[in-house]
């Protein structure tokens, strides 16, 4: 498989795991990359739009149930097919099917997203790489986990802006209105 052929499963590998906004995606170039233990990655991100200051912030990568579908299976793959052992994750790829030295830009990412989204016979208009985030944040508070938990993980500094990207959908979910029997 070419690298060319690895990114766009990449970039639709990371939800809803770990929630990304377009120009953290392009911007790991000061992220270290460990495994810990046999629940996944753990990145050290240096810089990001939440964090301008440079304090290091760890934002787990865990391990999918299905290796098909999992974004640790497809990080590594990644990783090793672009030959890359340092710098920037994510990356641009010539029409030579060569992966550049420089990190993606974040508009590029918008676009493979979009790309992923129309081959899965969807419309892409309404598609861009925050949806990983806002689609991340859903998903997690339906399946229960806290405001709390997900900030540590989105790394949002306000319960309010977690509640943001609550969708309707789950306006339902845990609702004292459906419980009135009326």
């Amino acid at each position: 498989m070419q690298p060319a052929d690895l990114r766009p499963v990449l970039h639709t590998h990371h939800p809803p795991r770990v929630p990304r906004q377009g120009s953290t995606f392009s911007r790991h170039h000061g992220v270290s990359i460990q495994t810990a233990s046999t629940l996944g990655l753990v990145a050290s991100l240096r810089h990001s739009k939440t964090n301008q200051h440079g304090n290091l912030e760890l934002v787990v990568l865990p391990f999918g149930t299905n290796p098909a579908h999992c974004p640790v299976t497809a990080l590594r793959t990644w990783l090793s097919q672009a030959g890359i052992t340092e710098g920037p994750v994510f990356r641009g790829i010539t029409r030579g099917n060569r992966v550049r030295p420089g990190r993606l830009h974040p508009e590029s990412i918008n676009t493979i997203v979009q790309r992923a989204v129309a081959r899965a016979g969807l419309d892409p208009t309404g598609y861009s790489a925050h949806s990983h985030r806002a689609g991340f944040v859903t998903h997690a508070h339906l399946r229960g986990a806290s405001d709390r938990a997900i900030m540590h993980q989105t790394r949002h500094r306000s319960p309010a802006s977690v509640g943001t990207y609550v969708r309707v959908e789950s306006a339902w979910v845990n609702n004292a209105a459906t419980t009135l029997g009326i």
